[in-house]
């Protein structure tokens, strides 16, 4: 990077010199060539570089927001050809330049533009809605993305990190955990570059797992059999007419019969009253268990 100053004059056949024109200045220089960012980055903080240029004691700089056309950066003295942006930008598409500056505050020529982009975060294409207890989610490939983390939360049964996962390669993800059935979660994707850089998380997708059967019906219906069952042989022990009447809670009320008529079986076939009382209380307890262990199950 230099700067130069030339004269003319001209001069006839005889020797004769003119006088000289007036003073015209000019330089030699080598814009820098932009290194990086070039492309998209996931760094919000990105570093900008660029070659040296001979002669250069100073370089400045400038970054303009293409989405918005507004000027982000304008860096005068920096005396290496880097820049570090010190603070987090925007999601958007960016331009930036840089020029050497020489002894004398003599300027260089600008860079040719480099034009970058920081990406959104990630953006799920599964809708919110009700999946099986091992999801899959599908999403928008994030420019620059190597790789994706996820995490999955619980949050009817507040419970962080549930899954979480940093290994994510594609834009596809089923879940290795089996989610609670019923229950709702609420899940979040962030993409990682081949540097490391971490992009930003996605907006929450909330989501709920069916509720599956819960198995136990065969149950049940053995209770409610075994129910039928008892209540058939209590029936058949009162409508047997060598029986004295009982009252059973699982049973209309019995003819009642008459106290003057005696028993046309022997007295030892008959079942006493204190016999008859124990049966149903026996088949009343076992009711009651039964209908408990419904409730339970």
């Amino acid at each position: 990077l230099s700067a130069y100053r030339v004269w003319i004059r001209a001069i006839d056949v005889s020797g004769r010199a003119n006088l000289w024109s007036a003073a015209t200045d000019f330089r030699i220089a080598t814009p820098p060539t932009p290194i990086a960012p070039m492309t998209a980055t996931l760094d919000r903080t990105p570093t900008f570089s660029w070659t040296a240029v001979t002669g250069a004691v100073s370089y400045k700089f400038e970054l303009r927001n293409v989405s918005t056309g507004s000027l982000v950066y304008k860096i005068d003295n920096l005396t290496t050809p880097t820049y570090t942006a010190p603070a987090n930008l925007a999601a958007g598409n960016y331009r930036w330049w840089a020029l050497a500056v020489g002894a004398n505050a003599l300027p260089g020529y600008w860079s040719v533009a480099s034009d970058f982009t920081i990406p959104a975060p990630a953006q799920f294409t599964t809708p919110s809605g009700t999946f099986s207890s091992t999801p899959t989610f599908n999403w928008l490939a994030v420019p620059g993305a190597v790789r994706y983390e996820i995490e999955i939360d619980r949050i009817d049964v507040p419970q962080a990190n549930v899954v979480r996962v940093s290994n994510v390669v594609g834009t596809s993800f089923t879940s290795p955990v089996t989610l609670v059935s019923g229950g709702s979660y609420r899940i979040w994707i962030r993409a990682i570059s081949a540097a490391g850089d971490l992009g930003l998380w996605s907006a929450g997708l909330n989501f709920n797992v069916a509720a599956t059967d819960p198995g136990n019906e065969a149950e049940p219906s053995m209770e409610f059999a075994t129910l039928d069952l008892l209540e058939n042989l209590l029936a058949e022990l009162i409508e047997d007419q060598t029986l004295p009447t009982i009252e059973s809670s699982h049973r209309a009320e019995a003819d009642v019969r008459s106290s003057e008529q005696p028993p046309v079986a022997a007295a030892a076939d008959v079942m006493t009253d204190t016999e008859l009382t124990g049966i149903d209380n026996l088949i009343n307890s076992i009711v009651t268990d039964l209908l408990i262990q419904k409730e339970l199950t």
